[in-house]
């Protein structure tokens, strides 16, 4: 898995993946931003909440409600991230 971040012609951006078989856009909005890339998922921040994309189903789910407020890790398992000074895990 791969991911990136790409930036257009008149500052249009958007975030991709890539497997083995396709590439997926998994964002177009200007203020979206790549956290974490691992175990198959990629962590991405969208209109202030954090999203991950599974590489094996190519879903995209909504995993918090909230922007971070410090780094987002991937620890093949769970997406670990502080909020206000707490640190979360939240189980992929």
């Amino acid at each position: 898995m791969l991911a990136w971040v790409e930036t257009g012609i008149g500052g249009a951006r958007a975030i991709k993946a890539a497997t083995t078989a396709s590439v997926f856009t998994l964002s177009s909005l200007s203020n979206s931003s790549l956290l974490a890339v691992g175990g198959g998922q990629v962590a991405f921040l969208a209109q202030g909440k954090v999203y991950t994309f599974d590489a094996a189903s190519g879903l995209t789910r909504l995993r918090v409600d909230a922007q971070p407020a410090g780094p987002v890790f991937i620890t093949g398992v769970a997406l670990v991230f502080t909020v206000g000074g707490a640190v979360y895990r939240v189980p992929l």
